[in-house]
């Protein structure tokens, strides 16, 4: 497994303070790393507690080691955008399991019970959620999201910023393109256009963006 190494670090900050952060906020418990601060751009937010950290607004620190705890790809990649000098972590829970050679970008979050097969790229700020499993050789672009349960056979290759639905199954070698939406509990059998949304058992495309 490679991860990008940032030394001696003992905690980071969250950006972001919905659901998909309290997942994160957990995995940081879980790998024995402390929970520096949470901001969030939302001031309905502002005071609340996650992880027993007052969430804060978002006032664009770059000098502490940051994870972007947001399941949305479009603002992820805003977000990094805009701090072109932070340290972005990336987080992969133990429980995870990741074969050797597996590749993961800065920035990225390997979740619970995530399956990573040998060969593998998990591009910058990408996503692979609880139980999805990654096969061999598979190219995850940066800022995507495979969902919770997804399974993506050998040599499949994930277009930036697309989203592959929860329980969705992708056949090997097939290509998502940039943007695609895979939907929830689709089979894939052919490829996926840029922009395209895909939905159903055998997928067929039910919108363009």
């Amino acid at each position: 497994m490679s991860v990008q190494p940032i030394p001696s670090v003992r905690g980071c900050a969250l950006i972001g303070a919905g659901g998909h952060a309290r997942v994160v906020a957990a995995t940081l418990a879980r790998l024995g790393l402390s929970l520096e601060a949470v901001f969030d751009a939302d001031p309905a937010r502002a005071g609340a507690l996650l992880g027993g950290v007052a969430i804060a607004a978002d006032a664009g620190r770059t000098d502490i080691p940051l994870h972007i705890a947001i399941g949305s790809n479009a603002a992820r990649r805003r977000i990094a955008a805009s701090r072109p000098g932070a340290i972005w972590l990336s987080l992969v829970h133990p429980d995870a399991r990741l074969a050797p050679g597996v590749e993961v970008g800065e920035g990225a979050l390997i979740g619970m019970g995530a399956l990573i097969q040998t060969g593998a790229r998990i591009g910058r700020h990408a996503i692979i959620n609880t139980g999805a499993v990654v096969e061999h050789d598979n190219r995850i672009g940066d800022f995507a999201h495979v969902a919770p349960g997804a399974v993506l056979a050998g040599d499949v290759v994930v277009g930036e910023a697309a989203l592959i639905g929860a329980g969705a199954v992708i056949l090997p070698g097939l290509h998502i393109g940039v943007g695609a939406v895979v939907g929830a509990g689709a089979v894939v059998t052919r490829p996926v256009g840029e922009g395209e949304t895909v939905t159903g058992a055998p997928a067929r495309v039910t919108a363009r963006s």
